[in-house]
């Protein structure tokens, strides 16, 4: 069982970012902000926080999360080994259905455990049921224990090792024994900073998008700006999240991990 570093692999993070930038930069842009720019366009009541008013384009925003698990994949690899930014995104693609197919196996039976539940609780949420109430909050509390466990990892596991669903959760299982608390106050921190910054900018450039190009509506010049300039702070934190991530994979899996350098060219 190794233990984690979290300076260090922050330390990591920030050295690769500093040398190849652009590599990363390149599949953020490409993979992350362009999708998700688009897909804010067209349903912009998502940017502050509400859900699409057009049902249709539930199709395209799995499009967009599918294009966001490639990105990460990707990120992943060129913080774990050497490639040029093609190269990394076709490794993404490759291992796409082996994540896709594991982070299945993790949420289908949460899915199916709360369904006599969380419905209800849905369906008054001003005055649940006591009953339906507690046990669904017990339900999510115990997936996310399980979750850091099982599905933290999941990225930059499917990233570095050929294994299949069923074996990338038996591996981030392993990685993560001992370490749950170290990862547990990673992520709560860091999401906690990205979903506040994420807000701030919001609300910050949302106002500034009402007075001076009008109401922020679909297809429309204030909706598009406003979708950029967040699509772009989000795919940052992702960036920097999926790097560190790789980097802490990194350091759980052994020394045959621990110094990967990238190229700092190739395109």
């Amino acid at each position: 069982m190794a233990k984690l570093h979290l300076s260090k692999a922050w330390d990591e993070t920030r050295a690769a970012l500093a040398r190849d930038g652009k590599l990363y930069g390149a599949i953020a842009l490409a993979l992350l902000a362009l999708p998700a720019t688009i897909f804010g366009t067209m349903a912009p009541e998502i940017l502050l926080g509400g859900t699409p008013a057009n049902q249709n384009l539930q199709l395209v925003f799995l499009f967009v999360l599918l294009l966001n698990a490639i990105g990460r994949i990707a990120i992943s690899g060129l913080a774990l080994r050497a490639a040029s930014v093609g190269e990394a995104i076709s490794h993404g693609l490759k291992r796409l259905m082996p994540v896709v197919g594991a982070f299945l196996l993790y949420v289908v039976p949460i899915a199916l455990v709360l369904v006599p539940f969380l419905p209800r609780v849905m369906a008054a949420p001003e005055s649940p049921p006591p009953d339906a109430l507690l046990a669904s909050t017990l339900i999510l509390a115990v997936a996310f224990v399980v979750g850091v466990r099982l599905v933290l990892l999941l990225v930059p596991v499917a990233a570095a090792e050929a294994a299949g669903p069923i074996g990338l959760l038996k591996r981030s299982w392993q990685l993560t024994r001992g370490n749950w608390w170290r990862l547990t106050a990673f992520l709560t921190a860091f999401f906690l900073a990205s979903i506040l910054a994420s807000r701030a900018l919001g609300y910050a450039v949302g106002g500034v998008l009402l007075v001076a190009a009008g109401p922020i509506k679909a297809m429309s010049l204030s909706s598009l700006i406003l979708a950029a300039v967040l699509a772009l702070a989000g795919a940052a934190f992702t960036t920097v999240f999926s790097i560190m991530l790789a980097r802490i994979y990194a350091q759980l899996a052994g020394p045959a991990h621990a110094d990967v350098s990238v190229p700092s060219s190739g395109t």
